[in-house]
């Protein structure tokens, strides 16, 4: 999508050089280090958020309900950043139209303060170059993911050194231009997703097309210690990021050992949870792109023994013992169930935000805007600053 905005790009942009005390290892924090940490993180995306700048109207914007969903999560897909070569970043491009409308905004609306979380979609949507050089495997389409186009279905082997190595340089290039930049206020780690920003999620199985899908897989040389040591990878690769606080889909971890076995792996996930909290410290918010509740399809994965119990509670674990930041998408629509269970259990598994499952004129047909507002407030006084 492109934003109907127009921008002079220094009126967005300011790089700026800033460095984080590491300790011996280069990649964890030492308390020492989280003091000094903490006091230059921009703080969380807080309250309710707009999960999509599709669901948000940037010609006639609604300042009412931007008032309180006064967070957008733009979506962005890295072959857009850097359709030609890995050594530069595509200008204009969205971000950059997203940070001026952003700025528009607060600057006509005082104490609005609108923020956006960047979203940088990689997997189907990494570019060309990159697939060419580091070998592609094919994805079948499915329920949530459907695309005419041939190149949406080829997933690049996010595992090989080539494309870490790709992935890193990327965000540093973009921690460069917009970590300074106040108007971002958090960055999503999606650098494994296949189709969607969520790093351990990999549309495989044992029947059907997601058993085609792992075939798929191992043809192209996947390892369950590879897929584990390339998502530590791309935590890493955040480092760049120092001032922006990066956020990350926890699910279970997906075990591919061959065509006829392919199992979810809560405690597995839990492992790389406690790597990201290790590695970023107070810059890590966890969270997860499909809260339901007890009603909706799948609800038994949220209930006592189920995975995704497990993983969120862990998540929640994290928050009150180190104050990490918490956030949640819902699911879609019409598989969340009630949308006022699903937010009181977010608040109850710390979430300081939720990213709402469409535009403002959904809500506003079966919320009011005090509703909305008490909603807002709950979240808000969870989120990590």
């Amino acid at each position: 999508m492109v934003l109907a905005v127009c921008l002079m790009m220094s009126a967005c942009i300011t790089p700026q050089a800033s460095n984080t005390p590491d300790n011996e290892k280069g990649n964890l924090h030492t308390s020492t280090d989280t003091i000094a940490y903490a006091s230059k993180l921009k703080p969380q995306m807080a309250g309710l958020i707009a999960r999509s700048f599709d669901y948000v109207d940037t010609i006639n914007p609604d300042i009412k309900v931007l008032s309180i969903v006064n967070g957008i999560v733009l979506k962005v897909s890295w072959r857009d950043l850097q359709p030609d070569n890995g050594t530069t970043i595509n200008h204009p491009n969205e971000i950059d139209q997203a940070i001026a409308f952003a700025k528009r905004m607060n600057a006509e609306n005082p104490g609005l303060n609108l923020k956006i979380k960047l979203r940088v979609h990689c997997g189907v949507f990494s570019p060309e170059w990159l697939k060419k050089k580091v070998g592609s495997f094919d994805i079948e389409p499915s329920n949530d993911y459907q695309s005419d186009n041939p190149a949406d279905t080829k997933v690049p082997c996010f595992w090989k050194d080539s494309y870490q190595v790709a992935f890193e340089s990327l965000q540093t290039q973009l921690a460069a231009l917009y970590d300074t930049v106040p108007e971002i206020a958090e960055v999503v780690n999606g650098g494994t997703g296949v189709v969607f920003a969520e790093s351990f999620m990999r549309k495989a199985g044992s029947k059907g097309k997601t058993k085609q899908n792992t075939i798929n897989y191992l043809s192209a040389g996947y390892t369950i210690e590879q897929d584990e040591a390339s998502i530590k990878k791309s935590i890493t690769a955040m480092r760049s990021w120092k001032q922006t606080r990066v956020s990350m889909a926890f699910n279970p971890f997906a075990a591919i050992r061959n065509a006829n076995d392919v199992s979810d792996d809560a405690q597995k996930a839990i492992g790389i949870m406690d790597y990201f909290i290790k590695s970023l410290g107070p810059q890590a918010v966890m969270g997860n792109n499909g809260l339901r509740d007890k009603d909706a399809d799948n609800a038994d994965r949220w209930q006592p023994g189920g995975d995704m119990y497990t993983i969120s509670n862990a998540m929640k674990s994290y928050h009150v013992k180190n104050g990490n930041g918490v956030y949640y998408q819902t699911a879609a629509g019409g598989k969340l169930g009630d949308f006022s269970r699903v937010i009181d259990l977010g608040v109850s598994l710390g979430a300081g935000s939720i990213e709402l499952p469409g535009g403002s004129a959904s809500f506003l047909r079966n919320y009011t805007i005090d509703e909305l507002k008490k909603f807002d407030k709950a979240l808000e006084q969870q989120a990590a600053h």
